[in-house]
């Protein structure tokens, strides 16, 4: 074999043909690296590499053509099969000559993701599958385009027929829409190259699909060799048996297929994937299995489309599929389905409040479901042209808070009160539906409290609570156990004495003048009155929030607690600002600096209070009635809320959940697919793009050029 493989290898190399196909390769990859990656200053090669999946289709026939059917034109095959070599020798020898040819030209992926890399931060895991990936779907083309090389003895026959069967095998998932039998629908899906590769670029190690690839090249090799046997034996004047030529290809195709049935079912069931991204985007977070695990009711979690269809859309949809099936592989009672809803537009009736359109999602349990139309999964930014791009995918979050929803037996009420100039947050309002709250908005100076509300919440009144209410607040809050006020206050708010002698029975005061930090680490984009707040340890809340995300706390008074325990009241500080912060007060002066400072760090940011009606000293917060407070109703910014970038919905909700006595349905950080900034000028990038693109592969050009004109010389 290394006989056939040096005299391959040599061959590449003294005609143009292995020169053409290194600058072309090298010429397409850099340009293309250029388009998406400089010039979109990206750390991101997903795009690249998905270019470069089309590239390599019509390349590589360029590469195998010749392998077979040159030397069956110049009648010279004679040598090789007469040679003291064995068939597989023969094709195995060519086959790693074609691919180390192959592996020539992917080596410029490496060298340019090394650029990037001194000019940003890249996903090594992430692009480590990109190029795997890469490299297997070559060995499989390759081993196509020999067979195909072996059965013509024209190259342009060769290459052109490795084309279209090239296109054929990616293309295959297209028929699936016309497909009806659902086996044939599994059988392409699964031979196609497009769903097998999309995997590697997506940063999900997925076994099946590497198997396909090398099982495909191991096919085709196989073929290769069969047919080269046959003429051995025919030149030879051997009488083969016709049936063991007919049995060995069916039985080779029936163990395949055997083996990729047997690899498809064990992925179901078993563990075959490996997420290599660097921000785990494909897997679900420990606090997610571990909520989804207690389930004890059967989920069905219906997709209103085809598998396919949302597959390929982009790889926001991959990832919420992806998503999807490991909520399903960490508890069996959830199942998931995907309706072709333009066949069985029907399917919805069962639905009847619900209005969905084709892509969105219903989560169904018994009776109770949850319509989650396709854009609530993501979070959107504007593009240059100002049109809308997906920017995150919060798919984990929203799924998980409506599998919580449809398995919640009674919903809890919250009430926001207004007529005293209090704020409004429509995005906490839907943040508090979203998990399954009834919210209502209330005048209680003119309508009395509903009996069945759990929550009264007050965003920064601007005109002080009357005696009278604050007393039918207090009745309120202590006529039932597990009941609790909220209130966020602002720097803006004017004085306020009833409110402040009333939180004062509670154990709390909130101070006048705005928070400031003067840690650089502990404040967002350099803002010292945008400061952060670390979470306290009080059992039974805060044990799930193990992630690294700020909570932002921006423009906040200050809070202080009077006592510990009290009277009954309980009193904790739930967020703290940090060592390093400090308080501005109202009436600084212009020249106001850190040391001026009224007050040190550390102190609250919110602050828990409950009221023991049995008196037992413990803290129950399905008897205790509670009263929080938080510094800043700024903290309730659509910015903070929605963006995976902070925390401060889960605080909140963590709390309200304890509280409440509700299922603690986390909110897992939303994740972005994109890669990083990349800090590049335009100049340097177009000296870069141009070099590559064009020196590097002229240079190929010219080397093959005249090592082609000495050997032709010499002859």
């Amino acid at each position: 074999m290394s006989a056939i493989y040096e005299k391959e290898m040599r061959l590449y190399f003294v005609t143009p043909q292995g020169y053409v196909f290194l600058a072309a390769f090298w010429s397409l990859s850099s340009y293309f690296f250029y388009l998406y990656n400089l010039r979109a200053g990206s750390t991101d090669f997903r795009a690249l590499f998905d270019m470069l999946f089309t590239i390599v289709l019509f390349l590589l026939p360029l590469l195998t053509m010749r392998s077979f059917s040159e030397e069956r034109r110049q009648r010279s095959d004679v040598l090789s099969l007469t040679a003291p070599v064995t068939t597989g020798d023969i094709v195995l020898g060519k086959y790693l000559a074609a691919l180390t040819l192959y592996a020539a030209g992917m080596a410029v992926t490496p060298l340019l993701a090394l650029y990037t890399s001194f000019r940003g931060p890249v996903d090594g895991g992430l692009l480590a599958l990109h190029f795997g990936g890469l490299f297997m779907l070559g060995a499989a083309l390759i081993a196509v385009g020999i067979l195909i090389s072996s059965l013509t003895e024209s190259q342009i026959i060769a290459a052109v027929s490795t084309l279209a069967a090239s296109l054929a095998l990616m293309l295959l998932d297209t028929l699936i829409p016309s497909l009806r039998q659902p086996w044939l629908v599994a059988a392409a899906r699964r031979l196609s190259f497009r769903m097998n590769f999309q995997s590697f670029t997506l940063g999900v190690l997925n076994f099946p699909d590497v198997f396909y690839f090398a099982s495909v090249a191991v096919l085709f090799l196989l073929f290769t060799t069969l047919v080269l046997d046959g003429r051995r034996w025919h030149r030879r004047r051997a009488l083969a048996s016709r049936a063991l030529k007919v049995a060995v290809p069916v039985l080779a195709v029936l163990l395949f297929f055997s083996l990729q049935l047997t690899v498809t079912r064990a992925s179901e069931h078993l563990n075959l994937s490996r997420d290599l991204t660097e921000i785990r985007a494909f897997k679900l977070s420990q606090e997610t299995k571990e909520a989804l695990t207690e389930l004890e009711e059967e989920v069905s979690i219906y997709v209103l489309a085809r598998e396919d269809s949302w597959l390929s859309q982009s790889d926001y949809n991959a990832q919420v599929v992806y998503i999807m099936r490991e909520m399903a592989k960490a508890n069996r009672g959830i199942m998931l389905e995907f309706i072709d809803y333009t066949r069985h537009p029907d399917f919805t009736a069962r639905f009847p409040d619900a209005e969905p359109k084709l892509g969105d999602i219903i989560v169904a349990s018994g009776e109770r479901y949850e319509w989650v139309e396709t854009e609530q999964l993501f979070t959107y930014e504007r593009q240059a042209d100002n049109r809308p791009a997906i920017a995150q995918s919060k798919a984990e979050a929203v799924l998980l808070q409506a599998i919580g929803r449809v398995l919640q037996k009674e919903d809890k009420t919250v009430v926001f009160l207004h007529g005293h100039g209090e704020m409004r947050y429509e995005g906490f309002e839907k943040l508090l539906k979203e998990q399954g709250y009834q919210v209502l908005r209330m005048n209680p100076s003119l309508n009395a409290l509903p009996d069945d509300a759990d929550i009264i919440v007050s965003l920064a009144p601007m005109i002080d609570y009357e005696e009278a209410l604050i007393e039918s607040l207090d009745r309120h809050l202590k006529d039932r156990p597990a009941r609790s006020l909220l209130y966020f206050a602002d720097l803006t708010q004017q004085s306020m004495p009833n409110w402040d002698q009333y939180l004062g029975f509670w154990g709390i005061a909130v101070g006048e003048g705005s928070v400031f930090e003067t840690d650089e680490s502990r404040v967002l984009q350099y803002q010292p009155f945008y400061p952060m707040a670390d979470l306290m340890e009080i059992e039974g809340v805060t044990p799930g929030l193990r992630d690294d995300r700020p909570v932002i706390m921006p423009l906040s008074r200050p809070l202080f607690t009077h006592f510990e325990y009290k009277n009954k009241y309980a009193v904790s500080p739930y967020l703290m600002f940090g060592p390093k912060a400090g308080v501005k007060p109202q009436d600084a002066p212009e020249n106001f600096d850190a040391s001026m400072a009224t007050m040190q760090g550390p102190f609250p940011a919110a602050i828990l209070s409950s009221y023991d009606a049995d008196g037992t000293g413990q803290r129950d917060f399905l008897k205790d009635r509670h009263l929080i407070v938080f510094s800043s109703v700024r903290a309730l910014d659509a910015i903070f809320l929605e963006s995976g970038a902070f925390r401060n919905s889960d605080a909140i909700l963590q709390l309200l959940h304890a509280v409440t006595g509700g299922k603690n349905w986390l909110m897992p950080a939303a994740k972005s697919l994109g890669g990083h900034s990349l800090l590049i000028g335009r100049s340097a990038a177009d000296r870069f793009g141009t070099l590559t693109s064009f020196g590097m592969p002229l240079i190929w050009l010219l080397v093959g050029f005249l090592i082609w004109q000495k050997r032709r010389r010499a002859v």
